[in-house]
């Protein structure tokens, strides 16, 4: 039985075989039944706030990201913790990400380098290192939402889904709602346009109401949404949009009450809808079914 010590030399060793010679700070983060730690391996963490060898519980690890969010060059936005929280960690080659870190003024901006996945003594193991720290919000996350985000929903755009799609895991089975917002160009030639980017931001954060982590967002036209409904059932999806009609029915506009549908093609994400433009063409076509059936209804690709 290794000491505590002699462990993390262990780990250390099998770090550097992934990682380079020069790498200041590296660490691991590993994952067992319902419990992980963050262990620090190599480097001065006492800038984090962390002392010489201390580990750290993953709970204790959600209070010291800022936001709990963190930015991904290749995956847009992710939540930090689940993404820690899951047991088996899908890394493909190198992931970059920039994580907020908490400390007792301003946050720190790590730019941290997820390299390699393995799986030991029945432990999900990531090797990992802080390549860049910034003292302040780093410029290049600015140009990233200006890239990546949506004005005025706030949601991803279609760049971002570009991105997303080829990374999907493809040991589970995901769907897609193309939604389209019913007569829409009625509400902008009647109240105008700057009304009409109201309703769009009503409509993304009903779009978001109770998410569970398993939905993800983006418009992808002027009216027109996509939601990604990650590891479900064909059955669940089917429930998920039956009650996006429902909360979508209507919507204030100042004192006015805005009548408001959509129509929603529902498809699974097979392997061969990696592809943007396949895929969008694909549920832009059940869409259009369900708007032949007489709007505010949701059609399932055959």
């Amino acid at each position: 039985m290794l000491n505590k010590s002699e462990r993390e030399e262990e780990w250390l060793r099998l770090a550097k075989k992934h990682l380079s010679e020069r790498s200041p700070l590296v660490f691991v983060l590993f994952a067992k039944d319902d419990d992980g730690l963050f262990l620090p391996l190599q480097g001065d963490f006492t800038r984090f706030g962390l002392r010489r060898g201390e580990t750290l519980p993953l709970h204790e690890l959600r209070g010291r990201i800022d936001n709990a969010h963190l930015f991904a060059e290749v995956l847009g936005e992710r939540d930090y913790l689940d993404f820690l929280a899951r047991k088996v960690f899908a890394i493909e080659d190198t992931e970059i990400f920039l994580v907020p870190w908490k400390r007792s003024s301003s946050p720190l901006w790590l730019l941290v380098r997820l390299k390699h996945t393995f799986r030991k003594d029945e432990e999900d193991v990531i090797v990992g290192e802080i390549v860049h720290i910034h003292d302040h919000e780093p410029h290049t996350l600015d140009l990233f939402r200006m890239a990546h985000q949506d004005d005025p929903t706030g949601l991803w755009n279609r760049q971002a889904l570009r991105k997303r799609l080829p990374r999907l895991d493809p040991k589970k089975t995901h769907h897609a709602l193309y939604i389209d917002l019913d007569d829409f160009r009625e509400i902008n030639n009647r109240h105008g346009h700057i009304a009409g980017d109201a309703v769009l931001q009503e409509v993304a954060e009903r779009l978001k109401e109770g998410q569970t982590g398993k939905e993800e967002f983006y418009r992808v036209g002027g009216d027109e949404f996509l939601a990604l409904l990650l590891d479900t059932s064909e059955a669940e999806a089917r429930h998920f949009a039956e009650r996006l009609l429902t909360r979508l029915q209507s919507i204030r506009l100042g004192a006015e009450e805005i009548d408001l549908s959509a129509s929603i093609g529902l498809v699974e994400v097979t392997k061969r809808d990696r592809d943007f433009v396949r895929l969008v063409d694909k549920a832009d076509k059940a869409m259009y079914a369900a708007k032949a059936r007489g709007k505010a209804t949701v059609a399932v690709d055959d």
